[in-house]
C-alpha cells in the first residue's frame, strides 16, 4: 500500500510539509539513509520567531532560523527505537547510490545533482543571531522534532504503530 493509499482525504492536513514526507519515506524504506544534509528546525520555534521579530523593535535584516543539520540517517537514527523491523545502522555509500541511481533504484528519490554535490558533505549555518536576539532559550533539539514528526504520522494512521 503506497503513501497515497494510506493518506486519502488527510493529506493537505497531515503532510503539509516535505519533511513529513521525507521522514515516512525513511522509515518505510522508500529513501535510503544517506549522508545528505538537511538543514533542521522545529516549525513551533519558526512561529515563535516570527512573532518575537513582530514584536522586537530593533529586530532588521535577515535571520537564519535553524538548530542545525542531519543527514537522513541521523533523521532516522532519532525515531530507529520506535521501529520494530530491521533499518539499516549506516549510511549507504556514496558509490553505492550511484549504481542505484542508475538502475533506477534511487533515481526517483534522489537527483543526480544531490549525489554529486551533497551527499557526504557538511552543511554549517550560523543562527547566533537570532538565538542571541530573538531565541534566547534555543531551539527545540532536532532529535524531539523528529520523534514528534513521527508520533503525529502514527497518530494519523500514516504509519503503523509497528511499523
Amino acid at each position: 500500500m503506497g503513501l497515497k493509499d494510506r493518506i486519502g482525504d488527510i493529506m493537505p492536513k497531515v503532510l503539509t510539509s516535505f519533511r513529513f514526507l521525507l521522514l515516512f519515506q525513511l522509515v518505510t524504506g522508500e529513501l535510503p539513509p544517506v549522508k545528505l544534509p538537511w538543514a533542521v528546525v522545529d516549525v513551533r520555534d519558526v512561529a515563535i520567531v516570527h512573532v518575537r521579530a513582530f514584536q522586537h523593535a530593533p529586530a532588521r535584516g535577515r535571520y537564519l532560523v535553524t538548530s542545525g543539520t542531519y543527514s537522513l540517517r541521523e533523521m532516522l537514527d532519532c525515531v530507529r527505537d520506535k521501529i520494530w523491523r530491521p533499518l539499516l545502522r549506516v549510511s549507504v555509500p556514496k558509490p553505492l547510490l550511484w549504481i542505484g541511481f542508475y538502475t533506477g533504484f534511487v533515481g526517483k528519490r534522489l537527483a543526480k545533482e544531490d549525489i554529486k554535490h551533497n551527499v557526504g558533505f557538511r552543511i554549517l549555518f550560523d543562527s547566533s543571531k537570532v538565538r542571541k536576539e530573538l531565541l534566547p532559550e534555543g531551539f527545540r533539539a532536532p532529535r524531539q522534532t523528529f520523534r514528534d514528526m513521527y508520533e503525529s504520522l502514527q497518530e494519523h494512521k500514516i504509519i503503523g504503530h509497528f511499523n
